[in-house]
């Protein structure tokens, strides 16, 4: 966790309105970089312990049940309404992020709000790529949302350039949507150990919807070509993006760095 945080997350609880959140937050960050923490299967090959200790002093965005393992380092967790639970906040100190296609809140206490009005994949961020548009300092936008589709896409890295970091580093991030037949799941915890994470959705499980299930081949697919222009429209903003992960499908053009080198393993 950023030694930062807390000061901000004091000055965001005093705030009334999302537009004072919003604008209050911008380059709150500057200069930094950012590790967010996705909940794709290679999250499974840390040790869990290493990466709470590389990350303590560090500005940390968890996406979705990556909290779980990680909110004692968390400075911000972003979920959506897909595979929704009810987070354990009890001595968190991290600020929220609800990004939902629902008006009304999924967590009542969440400290930013954004809504996604639209659902047509035809008009899809991933093939509009109208990326300025939607940058959160374009206070017109501020808290409606693109269909991306997926959270990524949608509002978390908008939300980390609108911090001001200088650079990204993604963890967990496989973009593994178009299932291989190796494996055994879309999140580390499909996986064997994680039942006490998995168990605990109740809203919109995506592998109980078949209708869901069916368009994730179609949402792989346009969001691993879209990867290339994010990174370059990150570029053109002052933010240098990098991946860890060895499987996600993205060009090498992308910087990677390896796991092992991360944790300052020999």
């Amino acid at each position: 966790m950023d030694k930062s945080t807390l000061k901000i997350k004091k000055k965001i609880d005093s705030l009334k309105t999302h537009s004072e959140k919003n604008k209050f937050i911008h380059n709150k960050y500057s200069g930094k970089t950012c590790y967010i923490i996705s909940c794709g299967p290679s999250l499974k090959d840390f040790d869990f312990s290493d990466l709470k200790e590389r990350l303590k002093d560090e500005l940390v965005i968890c996406i979705k049940q990556s909290y779980d393992i990680l909110k004692d380092v968390c400075d911000f967790h972003i979920y959506n309404c897909g595979n929704y639970k009810n987070y354990d906040y009890n001595n968190s100190k991290a600020m929220t992020v609800e990004c939902t296609s629902y008006e009304q809140l999924l967590n009542e206490k969440c400290d930013f709000k954004y809504v996604i009005k639209e659902r047509a994949f035809s008009r899809t961020l991933s093939i509009s790529k109208n990326f300025d548009f939607w940058d959160l300092s374009n206070y017109s936008n501020q808290n409606i949302r693109p269909y991306g589709p997926g959270i990524m896409y949608e509002i978390v890295f908008y939300f980390a350039q609108h911090l001001g970091v200088k650079e990204i580093v993604t963890l967990g991030w496989d973009n593994t949507l178009n299932k291989k037949d190796d494996q055994k799941g879309y999140h580390f915890y499909d996986y064997d150990g994680y039942d006490n994470i998995k168990e605990h959705i109740t809203h919109n499980s995506v592998d109980e919807n078949p209708v869901a299930v069916s368009s994730l081949a179609l949402e792989a697919s346009i969001t691993s070509d879209c990867i290339i222009d994010w990174y370059f429209w990150l570029n053109s903003k002052g933010v240098e993006l990098k991946i860890i992960s060895d499987i996600n499908p993205a060009t090498k053009k992308i910087p990677r760095i390896d796991m092992e080198e991360f944790l300052g393993h020999e």
